[in-house]
């Protein structure tokens, strides 16, 4: 069985070929930090210099996270995303912006009955989760959790929460089924009744609450998951400022939530939404056809960065898309929010 040596504490330990090296940490007590566990924060980030060999090959999803957080690729890989394949030698690593993610250090583990169940269209699924033990929680809107997949210990998978953190008894989450996924499929067969075991809250992808600056929130499919978090605390908070939401869908079976939406926008004489269709069927859309980043190409003013801040999420694409275009129109990228889970 492979060996895997903490050159900080000296300690040395065996495990299974294939074993997430997290996992190892984790068992025994090791000083890896970790913060998202989906290889997206870069909070895990180790020295592996020496025996680089000793875990899998380099994803493309890990090294555009490394590269984000100005690590060297030549020795530094995630902990969290990458099994132990033959003898390992773990070093110490740090950046700046790691060191800030290793700072959130690791959160507390939940059990959770589910309580309601509802489908918002034939793939995206709701989920409201009561909370057992411990009973309440308490996190900041466009944070997310990390579950354990049942009947297969070592895979966890990250979702955002929906609801308000106003409500620190319950969460809600909102998922996309995905083919042959094994963390959407499990949520998505969850019924009333069941237990569910997670961790967290986890992300820095939050709102920024000591800002008073207008907001745009642009986001696509589940995407949106964490943007509904932050419009309900908005409500429970009786915001003030403009807000404008951006959503962009493909068909018009696709759209969810707009009823929700609609609610918002009566509790929010500010705030403003605007769907987008990108491929919608024949005489059943009458809105904005298009992706959601040429709207906000033509919607947003150079002038507008003055007085507003942008909270993007969604694919890959939308995040380099519309950061380019809102960095165009003079936005900062202190202005500009996303959440690297969803890349």
């Amino acid at each position: 069985m492979p060996r895997v040596l903490f050159k900080k504490t000296g300690d040395t330990f065996t495990c299974e070929e294939g074993k997430y090296l997290l996992d190892l940490c984790e068992e025994h007590n090791c000083p890896i930090r970790f913060s998202c566990r989906a290889g997206a924060c870069g909070a895990c980030v180790i020295d592996v210099s020496v025996t680089p060999e000793g875990l899998n090959p380099m994803t493309a999803r890990e090294k555009r996270t490394l590269e984000t957080i100005g690590a060297d690729l030549s020795k530094h890989r995630l902990a969290c995303i990458n099994r132990v394949l033959n003898d390992l030698e773990v070093g110490d690593a740090t950046t700046t912006t790691s060191e800030r993610a290793r700072a959130t250090g690791i959160r507390t583990g939940f059990e959770a009955e589910v309580v309601h169940t509802r489908h918002l269209t034939d793939i995206v699924r709701e989920v409201t989760l009561k909370l057992i033990h411990p009973a309440i929680i308490s996190f900041l809107p466009g944070q997310y959790l990390s579950f354990t997949i049942k009947d297969h210990e070592h895979i966890r998978r990250s979702y955002s929460i929906s609801s308000s953190p106003e409500d620190r008894h319950r969460v809600t989450l909102c998922v996309r089924a995905t083919s042959g996924g094994l963390g959407s499929n499990y949520i998505h067969r969850l019924e009333p009744g069941n237990r569910v075991q997670f961790d967290g809250p986890y992300g820095e992808f939050i709102l920024n609450q000591s800002s008073h600056r207008a907001i745009i929130f642009i986001a696509n499919g589940t995407g949106i998951s964490p943007i509904m978090a932050m419009l309900r605390h908005l409500v429970d908070a009786k915001a003030k400022q403009k807000i404008q939401l951006y959503f962009g869908l493909r068909h018009a079976n696709d759209i969810f939530y707009q009823e929700e939406l609609e609610k918002i926008a009566k509790a929010l004489p500010q705030f403003k939404y605007t769907l987008c269709l990108s491929q919608p069927f024949p005489n059943r859309w009458d809105g904005f056809v298009g992706r959601v980043t040429q709207l906000i190409e033509k919607e947003i003013k150079e002038v507008m960065a003055k007085t507003h801040e942008a909270y993007l999420c969604g694919g890959q694409g939308l995040i380099n898309d519309s950061s380019k275009i809102l960095l165009g129109k003079g936005f900062s990228e202190e202005q500009i929010y996303h959440e690297n889970f969803y890349s």
